[in-house]
C-alpha cells in the first residue's frame, strides 16, 4: 500500500506499476475514503441513476501552512494539488467512471515552486453512460477496480492539471 498519491508525475507512477506488477507484488494507492461501504453504496447509487444525472462534483479543501512545513517541498510530493487536492480528482473520477477529456487549471506557486492554492476544472465524457459500463464490467469481473491501475491514472489526471495550471 503507498500514501497518495503514487508517485511525483506519472512517469514515476508507470514505472512502479509496471515494476510491481513484472514482481508480481499489489500495489494499492491509500485512498482509504473509497473502499467504505457509504462510499461504495453511494457510487452503487449514481451508477444506477437513482440520484439523477450526475453533472457536477465540487470540493474544496483548504487549511493553514507555517514557512519550513515538509509540504512545500517540491521532492517531498509538496504543494496543494499533490497533498489534498488530490482527493477531490480522485473523488470525480471515482464517480463519473471514467478519465477527463479536458483539463483547465490556474494556481498560485510559491518561492519552493510548489502550488500554494489550485484551482482545476476537469471535463468527462457523458459521465451517466460510462459510469454504468464501468459499472457493469466490473460487476462481470468480480472486482470494481485494478488499484494500481487507478493510481497511475490518477496520476496522469494530476499531471495534466499542474502543466495546465503551469501554462
Amino acid at each position: 500500500m503507498c500514501e497518495k498519491p503514487l508517485a511525483l508525475n506519472a512517469v514515476e507512477a508507470r514505472e512502479t506499476v509496471e515494476q510491481c506488477r513484472s514482481r508480481g507484488v499489489l500495489l494499492m494507492e491509500a485512498f482509504m475514503w473509497r473502499h467504505q461501504p457509504r462510499t461504495l453504496e453511494l457510487r452503487a447509487r449514481v451508477a444506477a441513476g437513482l440520484l439523477g444525472d450526475l453533472r457536477l462534483i465540487r470540493s474544496s479543501f483548504s487549511f493553514p501552512i507555517e514557512p519550513g512545513d515538509w509540504r512545500l517541498d517540491p521532492a517531498r510530493g509538496g504543494g496543494a494539488l499533490w497533498d489534498v487536492g488530490c482527493y477531490g480528482i480522485s473523488t470525480a473520477r471515482f464517480f463519473a467512471g471514467a478519465e477527463p477529456e479536458s483539463v483547465r487549471a490556474r494556481a498560485r506557486f510559491g518561492p519552493t515552486g510548489v502550488d500554494l492554492t489550485l484551482t482545476a476544472s476537469l471535463g468527462f465524457p457523458n459521465q451517466y453512460e460510462a459510469m454504468i459500463d464501468a459499472f457493469a464490467t466490473s460487476l462481470a469481473a468480480g472486482r470494481l477496480v485494478e488499484p494500481a491501475e487507478d493510481g497511475l491514472a490518477q496520476m496522469k489526471a494530476l499531471d495534466a492539471i499542474m502543466e495546465a495550471a503551469r501554462s
